[in-house]
C-alpha cells in the first residue's frame, strides 16, 4: 500500500509520517472495516511492527498499533498510535514505532524529523 519511496518524511517525536499524495489517495480509498485492517511495517524487508488502519468510526477498542485512514493532518501526515482510542492505563502495547532498524533508514536518507 505505501512504498519506501512513498514516505517524505517521518517525524520521530510525533510519531507521524509525510507521504506522498499518492499514498494519502490509497489510504483515503481504504476501505477499513470498523474493527480494522491489518498492516505490516518493513525495514530491509523484515517486519519490524504490525497494527491496524483503524477508523476513527468504530466504537471498538483496540490494543494494537493503529493509523486512522479517516485522519489525514495538514501536508499529507498520518499519526501512528497506540492504541484505539489511544493508550488506556494498564494497556501494554509492544511501541516499536522508533525501532533503530528504521530510524537508521530513516536517517540515512533524510527522511527523518
Amino acid at each position: 500500500l505505501i512504498a519506501y519511496n512513498d514516505i517524505v518524511t517521518y517525524n520521530s517525536k510525533e510519531f507521524k509520517f509525510e507521504l506522498t499524495k499518492k499514498a494519502i489517495e490509497s489510504i483515503k480509498n481504504l476501505q477499513a472495516p470498523i474493527n480494522g485492517l491489518p498492516f505490516a511495517f518493513k525495514a530491509n524487508n523484515e517486519i519490524i511492527y504490525m497494527g491496524y488502519f483503524w477508523p476513527s468510526i468504530s466504537s471498538a477498542m483496540c490494543d494494537c498499533i493503529v493509523i486512522d485512514p479517516l485522519l489525514i493532518y495538514g501536508n499529507n501526515k498520518i499519526h501512528v498510535q497506540l492504541g484505539y482510542p489511544g493508550l488506556i492505563e494498564g494497556m501494554h502495547i509492544d511501541d516499536k514505532r522508533n525501532d533503530t532498524r528504521i530510524i537508521s533508514i530513516l536517517k540515512k536518507y533524510r527522511k527523518l524529523k
